[in-house]
């Protein structure tokens, strides 16, 4: 994880929120040919709402998929970091 947190730190370009870029091949990376790539796109644009609705309904078509609940873990951190704690 480091590793991928240095080398996204030092690429030259940002990731596009298009799916433009595509980062270096890691075990266990999503890339554009992942069934979950849309979720992927939707998570770096910040539209967590949108990613948890559509992982949720995956789910339920795809209940042995170990990536969705991942996937919406992921979503539901991101959502509950926008709530105001004061």
């Amino acid at each position: 994880m480091l590793g991928l947190l240095m080398m996204v730190a030092l690429a030259d370009e940002p990731a596009a929120v298009d799916g433009s870029w595509v980062p270096p091949d890691i075990p266990g990376q999503v890339t554009p040919e992942s069934p979950h790539w849309d979720l992927e796109v939707l998570y770096t644009a910040a539209e967590s709402q949108k990613g948890l609705i559509l992982a949720k309904r995956r789910l339920i078509r795809q209940p042995d998929d170990i990536n969705l609940p991942w996937m919406i873990a992921r979503f539901m951190f991101e959502i509950g970091e926008q709530i105001d704690r004061n």
